[in-house]
């Protein structure tokens, strides 16, 4: 099947994505609170400064002047690699394996544990130290207890007990939350992935795994994880001392940061400044990020098709009072769906018998997204817009319904925060702009309120995310 791209609206002409996605910008733009109150303990942590100025961060920094450039070339797989998802070599011949697998199952010399400042018996360190066994654990308390806390960006050596490698490099990576500016989080996330192999060339490893960093509890949205790993792999090789090192491999169970990693790698082909760390940030595919909004959450707004973005738990699409899935994005869904995903759509279905007008709106309703879909979850939003409706009602009644869209994905019980993209629902056909303007400012303005009223918020990320450049466009007309 190839790709699908769906319609906003029904119309034969569909509105303007860019619109929408600049309307909303520019309604929100300047109106971000007062970030977090740092959470660095002073006497115990050091600052983003004092990590910045340290003399093994510096290196890597000059090394970066260094004038040639360092070329990426495609390698081809073969049938002994079968269960490598992509691979690809530095020109100085750093080759790159991203796949999906176990951490304590590889052919490696040795792992990266992504560990916390105490090297602590918490989250995935803990499965790790438990594999391991009490040799890597005693020494871990040793170490802690001759050197104190271990640094953002810096690690250290065990070794691996009873888990079949040389050597465990245990490394601390940044918590995004934890830097104001966040251009410092992501420099020293670049940093970590640029020590921990120069660690492992000084350990004479020729072969090391390493699963994703900081992109969990820590924070740092994935996407940007993905672009630290390649810029810092892109750094340490390009110094042109890869000593023994021959292979890097990032691995885990989920594909979404290998898929990213691998997206950033071919963009890296054709623009060798889109892993600079400003770019990063702004967004180098037109993405706007507002950095902890009302001090909660990350919003995202940006044009693409729906249907083609990773990295996220929950997508939201409206239905008619019948759940009939005649929409553009409804239809799309259950074209690219499974079986699974188009049975659990049926049975949101009213039945004709029980009821003469169908659901009410500002229902919603929820499906899981089957095998097929990149997202756990779809929420359903019933939201038409009815004959009679003033456009006070209607927007009174689009509030409603993404509060309660929020709502529902912010109780979800999930192991970590969760992230949930919403395209501009309510349009209705052929929107005025004036119409689109009043929908945007509704959605800005319901997400406001839901996280000042909301004590406790888990939604991590909102992806306000629209198919057609057409209608992004619109939020920049709104000061």
């Amino acid at each position: 099947m190839g790709d699908v791209v769906y319609e906003m609206t029904t119309l034969e002409k569909p509105f303007d994505a860019m619109f929408i996605q600049q309307l909303i910008v520019q309604i929100v733009h300047g109106k971000l609170p007062p970030m977090p109150k740092d959470k660095y303990n002073p006497s115990t942590r050091p600052s983003a400064d004092d990590i910045l100025k340290n003399p093994l961060f510096i290196t890597f920094k000059q090394n970066k002047t260094r004038k040639h450039k360092t070329k990426y070339y495609e390698t081809q797989t073969g049938n002994t690699d079968a269960k490598i998802k992509y691979q690809f070599s530095t020109d100085e011949g750093l080759v790159i394996k991203l796949y999906k697998k176990h951490i304590a199952r590889l052919n490696v010399d040795a792992i990266v544990n992504a560990a916390n400042h105490r090297l602590a018996n918490v989250g995935g360190v803990a499965d790790k130290r438990k594999a391991a066994g009490h040799k890597m654990a005693q020494e871990c308390n040793h170490i802690i207890t001759q050197q104190g806390q271990i640094l953002d960006g810096y690690n250290v050596v065990t070794s691996a007990g009873n888990l079949p490698y040389q050597a465990v490099i245990h490394a601390v990576g940044p918590r995004w939350h934890e830097h104001k500016n966040k251009a410092d989080c992501l420099k020293i996330l670049k940093f970590t992935i640029s020590n921990i192999l120069d660690t492992a060339r000084s350990n004479n490893f020729k072969c090391v795994a390493m699963p994703p960093i900081s992109s969990g509890v820590c924070g740092v949205p994935k996407s940007m994880c993905a672009a630290m790993y390649l810029r810092g792999i892109c750094e340490f090789s390009k110094q042109g001392q890869l000593g023994s090192m021959k292979e890097f491999h990032i691995i885990d169970i989920h594909d979404d940061i290998l898929d990213m990693i691998n997206d950033w790698h071919s963009k890296l082909k054709n623009n060798p400044r889109c892993l600079d760390v400003d770019a990063v940030l702004s967004g180098s595919d037109g993405v706007n990020i507002l950095r902890n909004y009302r001090g909660k959450t990350d919003i995202h707004i940006y044009t693409k098709d729906i249907l083609k973005i990773r990295g996220i738990d929950v997508i939201v699409v409206s239905e008619d009072s019948w759940v009939k899935g005649e929409g553009g994005l409804s239809r799309a869904l259950l074209t690219a769906g499974c079986d699974k995903y188009r049975q659990e759509h049926r049975h949101l279905q009213p039945q004709s018998n029980n009821s003469t007008t169908g659901l009410s709106r500002t229902v919603v309703l929820v499906t899981s997204g089957g095998h097929k879909l990149p997202f756990k979850h779809v929420v359903h939003a019933v939201l038409r817009r009815e004959k009679g409706d003033t456009e006070e009602l209607y927007q009174t009644t689009l509030w409603s319904t993404i509060d309660n869209v929020l709502s529902t994905v912010n109780t979800m019980k999930t192991t970590k925060d969760i992230t949930v993209a919403i395209p501009m629902i309510g349009l209705g056909a052929k929107p005025s702009d004036e119409i689109m303007k009043k929908c945007c400012w509704t959605l800005k303005e319901s997400i406001t309120k839901f996280l000042e009223m909301w004590p406790s918020i888990h939604i991590s990320e909102i992806h306000l995310v629209n198919n057609f450049d057409t209608t992004t466009s619109t939020p920049t007309d709104v000061s």
